[in-house]
């Protein structure tokens, strides 16, 4: 009887030992089920025969032990059993073993009714073995074939190598001796001392790009523009300019080169060739050089006679008149005598295009927004009374044609103002247009003011108004800087004014 109490006492032991470890495992516990009057089989004390019992309140599930440990798939009946209180556990209907791990006993919980009558022990689901990969057969080792192929392929490669390197340092020696300038002509010096600008045999010397910038040797600083700097150099024995852009000019840089590509001509200055390397940040543009320098510079230290006056306009008119001509016509929009350079034989030559546009427009002659910006530019002692107010038509062709010759007309004027007309006349000293009124450099408004609102212009010599010729040229000149920009004439008109006066003083020798 000892005993069996005992035997009894151990198995609550290890009930309640296994509620308490399940408990903890399984953190969600499922929902309480009501159930009817539960039925479980008990054990006489000499475990001879069986019984049932009905369960107590509380008591859901049913216990039943063996005193011994079951073998895999192994069901034998109770040795011991009876009812037991809900402790999370009770979920199978059938009484499956829970082997203790300091005993050979073997016990079970089920929640069906009479679920006790043997206790089974059924065997974990087995894993499968993961899958194992297919081993890749070894590669065969390369034939001489293979070889053979890799070993031609090096060959050519090399060979081309070679090829490129010879015909590199061929074309490199070609361009020593062949510049891309073309043949110059070994012209002297002048009666001054200075060289004389090289001359072309086809007449428009444009080259492509020049990518042999170390063998131009810059010689000297000629001044600074707008945009950049300009320098005399020397390629061989042959000097030419260059005009050196910022980095962050490059939109001029590209205006302009378009512009001096598009349009060429004698009284044009002429693009020899560039340079655009960005690695270097280098912006050329290499063109023929003027040892006479800039128009301004010139007149404000030598006078001129009708001859060598007649002569200087007529080249400069014709360098406006082939901007503007068609088919692509071209306002300049900064004509100054600062932007009209003299050659050796001071003829002209019309330059400095970064504010250049090309007058692509449609029918009307209305331009686009994206091609003329409704923007002041230019140099305000040269504006015309239109863009100092603000009042022209941007998208007309004709109005910035008629800004160019507005501008042209003061140029027009300061060489007619250092002009000599006979042996007893006095040239005055040189001035700018309106530097006796504003002198240094005029803000736009104080443009404006003296010239859209009092209508001034540059002062007349008298004794223009009594000469043959520059009679004529003076009222080409007030016809030219009307304030109403419809009345002004046309560059092509100015032209047809001033040629027939060049041959009228062809019995004057033009002195170079």
């Amino acid at each position: 009887m000892c005993k069996v109490q005992g035997l009894m006492m151990f198995t609550t032991f290890l009930i309640l030992s296994y509620s308490q470890l399940v408990s903890k495992v399984v953190t969600d516990t499922p929902e309480k089920e009501e159930y009817g009057p539960l039925r479980c089989y008990t054990t006489q004390e000499n475990n001879e025969s069986s019984s049932i019992t009905t369960c107590k309140d509380g008591e859901v599930c049913c216990v039943g032990m063996v005193n011994v440990r079951l073998k895999v798939n192994q069901s034998v009946p109770i040795t011991f059993g009876g009812c037991f209180h809900e402790t999370g556990t009770c979920r199978e209907n059938t009484c499956l073993h829970w082997p203790h791990h300091k005993s050979n006993a073997s016990i079970c919980l089920c929640k069906g009714d009479l679920c006790n009558q043997n206790i089974t022990y059924l065997a974990p689901p087995a894993t499968e073995p993961p899958p194992t990969r297919p081993t890749k057969p070894a590669p065969p080792p390369p034939s001489k074939s293979v070889y053979s192929i890799v070993g031609a392929v090096l060959g050519c490669v090399a060979f081309c190598g070679l090829l490129a390197l010879i015909a590199f340092f061929v074309h490199r020696k070609y361009i020593k001796r062949h510049p891309p300038f073309g043949v110059w002509e070994n012209r002297g010096e002048d009666e001054d001392g200075m060289p004389l600008v090289a001359k072309f045999p086809n007449g428009k010397p444009f080259g492509p790009q020049y990518d042999n910038e170390e063998e131009i040797e810059i010689i000297r600083d000629i001044g600074h523009g707008r945009y950049g700097q300009v320098q005399q150099a020397k390629v061989g024995d042959n000097f030419i300019a260059i005009k050196k852009f910022s980095p962050y000019d490059r939109h001029s840089f590209t205006n302009e080169l378009m512009i001096m590509k598009e349009k060429q001509d004698t009284n044009l200055l002429c693009l020899l060739g560039y340079i655009d390397n960005p690695v270097n940040n280098q912006l050329w543009l290499l063109t023929e050089y003027m040892p006479l320098g800039n128009m301004s510079e010139y007149l404000r230290t030598h006078t001129l006679t009708i001859p060598q006056s007649l002569h200087l306009l007529s080249t400069f008119i014709s360098g406006v008149c082939y901007l503007h001509s068609e088919p692509q016509p071209v306002a300049h929009r900064d004509i100054k005598t600062r932007n009209v350079l003299m050659s050796d034989h001071r003829t002209a030559k019309l330059a400095d295009f970064g504010l250049a546009l090309l007058l692509d427009y449609g029918p009307g002659g209305a331009l686009n927004e994206k091609a003329a910006p409704p923007t002041q530019v230019g140099t305000a002692r040269y504006m015309a009374p239109e863009v100092l107010e603000g009042s022209m038509f941007y998208r007309e062709a004709e109005a910035h044609m008629r800004i160019d010759v507005y501008a042209s007309s003061l140029v027009m004027w300061e060489v007619m103002w250092r002009t000599q007309l006979d042996q007893r006349d006095i040239v005055p000293p040189y001035f700018l247009p309106f530097e006796r009124q504003i002198p240094g450099n005029p803000s736009a408004c104080e443009m404006q003011a003296l010239v859209a609102v009092e209508k001034q212009r540059p002062e007349l010599r008298p004794n223009w108004a009594n000469h043959s010729v520059f009679n004529k040229l003076e009222i080409t000149l007030t016809e030219s800087w009307d304030n109403d920009e419809n009345a002004r004439l046309s560059s092509k008109t100015i032209q047809a004014r001033i040629i027939p006066l060049l041959s009228n003083e062809s019995d004057s020798e033009v002195s170079v």
